[in-house]
């Protein structure tokens, strides 16, 4: 075996920590237990399945690893206790096999051999426990299967099942090791209960007949793997013990095949009629969507046998597969928000896309969950409730002429309503009925999927119509256009998708009995409801405000501070060719003697300059909460402002808590522009620091590493294409570094450090602002 010393030798050169392949080595070796574990928790409890099969359950008496030996004993492989564990699962899923024509199979666990001295008290009360319970389950049993150990406590099992149920209907099967110990033990206990049959490594099962006499059913090999075999191939049941399970309708096929009709329709007809609608889904979102959908819907298909079970599997499932082109535009739309504010146009239009192609899916899958209802019978059931589920979607056939200013195109609109409307009536069916059994779900999950459903609507409408107002910012028409219909659309429909699974509650307050495992679980769906309706309603707040401050923006030039008026007629900010949009009202305003200009209050140069522990007060109480909201600050300078003013402002600003400042001002065009700066690095010892020092005459790029070139004036003493060519070849000397820091010296002016920053994004990800020490 290599010694640990080997393993750090062979790790180092990969710089992997040691209790890396250890975890991992531990993690394997646990994977059996936990994937055994795994599948006895996601499965619903046998009593749960007996009293909604309705059949006379099997008893199956055993003494199996699981129910002697604690987890952290068969947790590990190859440890005996997991080798045991996964021994007796093989049998007792072939016992289930054998025995599930006869009734619902129920295990009872036999208590572990009593010990020669200890807590004899402590033992007796768990035995007389046992005792008790076994002669219940024997009392209403139709068949008794034993697995034989030979011990004290099987052979008191041998005779109450005598006595309770009968020998013919007792059925005897070897555990899955019979070792010479326990055919031993077993003839021992053959003394003592006369008629026992010899036990032979090679038999199977054995019963017995009217006249008491044995049966024995042969494998041919004296291997756990032939007795396992012949348990589940060979007719362990009588004739007349073999009574049908019950199983859903075949028409419960029909809701299987509603996640696969609902993709095919979905990525054949969404993307046309959303266009029809006004809306900007491309023809190629059809093939990523569609990919996703299709994905979707055969997972969807597979867990909607599971909810078509006696007792129902978790709704969650299905819930989180019919949402997940939605969700995954929605968490990848909201990450570009978050990081680059200027993706917000794109991020809504990916939001509404995925929205619409979810829309489909959220049907199918409320169609699927409200089958699982509907295929047990249930008086009270009526045809009329659904009109409950259908109330709370007509105000979205009011809200979409109102979204999207064309009333002709509600026809489109009651296209998408159509499925939505189908399933809020299957599901108001589904709820209604005095189903009481614990196995009948009320239909919580597919109320959400409707909800969800009638929201992505919503959100395919707001969204896009949000967008449209972000692209027309610039045009006069659409800039003087009124939003207040687009206002009232985002604030009204997250209630009226709230308002569905409200009628499933409602329509269950009409009946008695609904409270179940399943309804509970099936609640877990309202939390991703309530998730992606916030997820939404932040977007379309964002896309409000970008409006709001973006026409704040516009207007003669004028730039207002977040909160506050005009600051001055006439205010123009510098121009920054070459940089991208600028969402958003500005924090700060830099006028042309350098103080900072906030609402009415104006800030003096000696404020905006201080220094000490409470630097740049003025400014941290100026751009407080933006930095507390988002860590990104927004300041707009004059041209002819100081750039140690626009310096020290934007020092302010990290001091106040920001993590970005951004310049924003007026490029060539007209468009709002702007550069994101950073505080500089700490230099380090082996750190190689860029600068570009910006002088009120010259600009000299240099660093720690002795560089230091003098761009020379152009053509009218405009430094800046020779300082593109000179930046263009130090980035091909060092291809690797992404940031440069821009130091404006004593006199330059703001508008030519940022001229000198605009250069420097197009060869450098990362600005910095820092001071011109050369």
């Amino acid at each position: 075996m290599l010694p640990v010393s080997g393993l750090v030798t062979l790790a180092a050169p990969f710089a992997v920590p040691l209790f890396v392949p250890l975890a991992i080595g531990v993690a394997c070796l646990a994977l059996p237990g936990l994937w055994l574990l795994s599948r006895r928790l996601r499965d619903p409890s046998r009593e749960e399945v007996a009293e909604a099969d309705g059949r006379r359950p099997v008893l199956v008496l055993h003494a199996f690893a699981r129910s002697r030996l604690p987890l952290w004993r068969r947790l590990f492989f190859p440890t005996p206790g997991l080798l045991a564990d996964v021994r007796d699962h093989r049998l007792e899923g072939a016992l289930d096999r054998a025995l599930s024509d006869a009734g619902p199979v129920l295990h009872l666990a036999r208590p572990a051999a009593a010990a020669s001295q200890g807590p004899v008290a402590v033992v007796t009360a768990e035995r007389d426990a046992w005792r008790a319970a076994l002669d219940e389950r024997l009392a209403g049993a139709r068949l008794v299967a034993i697995v034989i150990d030979a011990t004290e406590e099987n052979a008191h099992e041998l005779d109450r099942a005598s006595a309770l149920v009968g020998p013919s209907r007792i059925v005897l099967v070897p555990p899955p090791e019979v070792t010479p110990e326990l055919i031993a033990r077993w003839e021992g206990l053959r003394a003592r209960l006369p008629g026992l049959p010899p036990l032979d490594p090679s038999v199977a099962a054995m019963r017995f007949d009217a006249q008491v006499r044995p049966t024995l059913l042969g494998s041919g090999a004296p291997t756990f793997g032939a007795r396992r075999a012949a348990l589940t191939s060979a007719h362990v049941l009588r004739d007349h013990e073999r009574s049908p399970a019950p199983r859903p309708p075949l028409w419960s096929w029909l809701f299987t095949a509603a996640p696969l009709l609902a993709a095919v329709v979905g990525g054949v007809a969404v993307a046309p009629l959303m266009q029809e609608a006004g809306a900007r889904v491309r023809n190629g979102d059809a093939r990523g969507f569609g990919l996703v959908m299709g994905v979707c819907a055969v997972l969807m298909a597979f867990a909607s046998r599971r909810a078509m079970r006696l007792v129902p599997g978790g709704v969650l499932p299905i819930v989180l597969l019919a949402v997940a082109p939605w969700l995954t535009a929605e968490l990848v739309g909201g990450l570009n928000v978050a990081f680059r504010s200027a993706e917000l146009a794109s991020a809504l239009r990916s939001s509404s896309a995925g929205a619409a192609y979810a829309i489909p899916l959220l049907c199918a899958a409320a169609v699927v969950l409200a089958g699982s209802s509907l295929i047990r019978k249930s008086p009270g059931r009526s045809l009329a409730y659904g009109a409950f589920g259908l109330a709370p979607l007509i105000p979205f056939a009011a809200l979409y002429p109102s979204a999207n200013g064309d009333r002709d195109a509600l026809l489109v609109g009651l296209i998408f309503l159509a499925p939505i409307a189908v399933s809020a009536i299957l599901v108001a069916v589904a709820a209604s009925g005095d189903a009481g059994r614990r196995h009948a779900p009320l239909p919580i999950g597919a109320a959400a999927c409707v909800g969800l459903a009638a929201a992505a609507f919503g959100v395919a409408l707001a969204h896009d119509a949000w967008r449209d107002r972000i692209l027309q910012i610039d045009d006069p028409g659409g800039l003087a256009a009124s939003g207040d219909a687009l206002e009232t659309v985002s604030g009204t429909w997250p209630w009226f998708a709230l308002a569905v699974p409200g009628t499933v509650a409602l329509l269950a307050m009409l009946f008695h009995g609904r409270a179940s495992r399943p309804a509970t679980t099936g609640s877990l769906s309202l939390v991703v409801m309530g998730t992606l309706i916030a997820l939404a309603v932040t977007a379309d707040g964002s896309a409000a405000a970008w409006v709001s401050g973006a026409r704040a923006l516009r207007g003669d030039g004028a730039l207002l501070a977040a909160a506050g008026p005009a600051v001055e007629p006439g205010f123009r900010a510098t121009r920054i060719p070459g940089a991208r949009p600028s969402p958003g009202a500005v924090d700060l305003v830099i006028d042309r003697g350098g103080a900072i200009a906030r609402g009415r209050r104006v800030a003096t140069a000696a404020e905006l300059m201080s220094a000490g522990g409470t630097a740049f007060p003025r400014v941290g109480a100026a751009v407080g909460p933006s930095a507390a909201l988002d860590g990104h600050v927004r300041i707009a300078p004059e041209a002819d402002a100081s750039g140690e003013a626009l310096r020290g402002a934007v020092d302010g600003a990290i001091a106040a808590g920001a993590t970005t400042v951004e310049v924003v001002g007026r490029a060539d065009d007209g468009r709002l522009t702007g550069l994101e700066l950073r505080p500089p690095p700490r230099p380090g010892a082996l750190s190689i620091n860029l600068v570009i020092v910006v002088r009120p005459d010259a600009m000299v790029l240099t660093s720690n590493d002795g560089t230091y070139v003098e761009v020379s004036e152009g053509r009218r003493g405009d430094p800046r294409p020779d300082l593109d060519s000179v930046l263009r070849d130090r980035r091909r000397y060092e291809p690797n570094r992404a940031q440069i820091t821009v130091a404006p010296a004593a006199g330059a002016s703001v508008e030519r450090t940022l001229a000198a920053a605009a250069i420097a994004s197009r060869h450098y990800d990362r600005l910095a602002l820092g001071p011109a020490v050369e």
